[in-house]
């Protein structure tokens, strides 16, 4: 059984809201441009049928991915063991209803979640220890092939967004200012440090002594 489960796509939150369960947060036009590549990508793949989480970030994502393969045959289905984690809920209980996934046994199905119960399901199915979480790379749009060869899963990440590459915050002269200051900063100390040592040059080389001697004498 292969099956292909999938981040939503990037959601548009300018104040950085952590929103979870709350309504009302759908996608960014990036967003938007991300589930047309995932779309793209999984055309290859003769897929039947979405299952995804009811937040609206997933309901879109899974219906851009339809519109982009263009096979009005493929169903959608809202499941609610597929939903973002909910404050409170252990750890233990999202990797037990992101288990329903291993129920269908079909191939070629896209499951639609979010961040964190991708990485839970994934270490439950690895019998990875739940510090190993950020093992799992999961950044918006990505997509993991789940293949089962009888009772063991063996995940890949088979593809992300190239929207998802650019950086979300675009270099500035503010940057690079502060990476002028930092060098400027370094240059200080080594002159400092030099000038200081210099006296001492010619005993250091003179006479041999060690680099650490020539440095407690420089500091006294």
């Amino acid at each position: 059984m292969n099956i292909f489960l999938c981040r939503h796509a990037q959601v548009h939150n300018p104040k950085k809201i952590v929103y979870r369960r709350l309504p009302g947060y759908y996608l960014s036009k990036q967003g938007e441009a991300e589930a047309e590549e995932m779309g793209l990508f999984l055309k290859k793949y003769k897929i039947k049928e979405i299952f995804t989480s009811p937040m609206e970030r997933c309901v879109q994502t899974a219906g851009i991915i339809k519109k982009t393969i263009d096979n009005p045959a493929i169903k959608i289905y809202q499941k609610d063991y597929l939903n973002e984690w909910d404050e409170g809920e252990k750890t233990t209980t999202v990797a037990k209803r992101m288990r329903h996934i291993l129920k269908d046994k079909k191939d070629n199905r896209v499951y639609i979640s979010h961040q964190h119960p991708i990485r839970v399901f994934l270490n439950e199915i690895t019998s990875q220890p739940p510090q190993e979480l950020e093992q799992w790379d999961c950044p918006a749009g990505a997509i993991y092939e789940i293949a089962f060869d009888g009772k063991k899963a063996l995940p890949k990440l088979l593809f992300i967004p190239k929207e998802t590459d650019k950086p979300l915050i675009p270099k500035t002269k503010f940057s690079k200012s502060l990476f002028v200051i930092g060098a400027a900063a370094v240059a200080f100390f080594v002159v400092t440090a030099l000038e200081k040592f210099a006296p001492y040059a010619d005993k250091f080389f003179q006479e041999n002594i060690s680099w650490t001697t020539a440095l407690k004498i420089a500091s006294i």
